[in-house]
C-alpha cells in the first residue's frame, strides 16, 4: 500500500515538474525495483536537481545515492541516472 501511495506521488510530481503544457519533463521515472530507482533528465530542460528530487521522494526516509549516468541513447540531451536508497 505504502509503494502504491509512493507512486501515485511520485507520478504527481513528474506531471507538475512538465507543466501541464504537453513539454518535455525535467525528469522521469525510467526504471523502480526495490531500492533502486532509475530517473532520466534532459539537459536542455533540467540538470541532476530534478532526477535528485524525484529519487529523494522514492527513497522517502532514506538517502537517495546517485551511481553511474548514462547516455538516453537517440536524444542528445537525454541521460539517465541510477539511483539507490541507503
Amino acid at each position: 500500500m505504502k509503494t502504491m501511495i509512493g507512486t501515485i506521488a511520485l507520478g504527481l510530481l513528474v506531471s507538475a515538474c512538465a507543466g501541464g503544457r504537453g513539454a518535455v519533463p525535467a525528469a522521469e521515472i525510467q526504471s523502480m525495483s526495490g531500492d533502486q530507482i532509475g530517473v532520466v533528465y534532459y539537459d536542455g530542460v533540467s540538470g541532476m536537481g530534478g532526477a535528485t528530487k524525484i529519487a529523494q521522494e522514492y527513497c522517502d526516509k532514506r538517502k537517495a545515492m546517485a551511481g553511474g549516468k548514462t547516455d538516453g541513447g537517440m536524444a542528445p540531451d537525454k541521460t539517465v541516472v541510477n539511483f539507490t536508497c541507503k
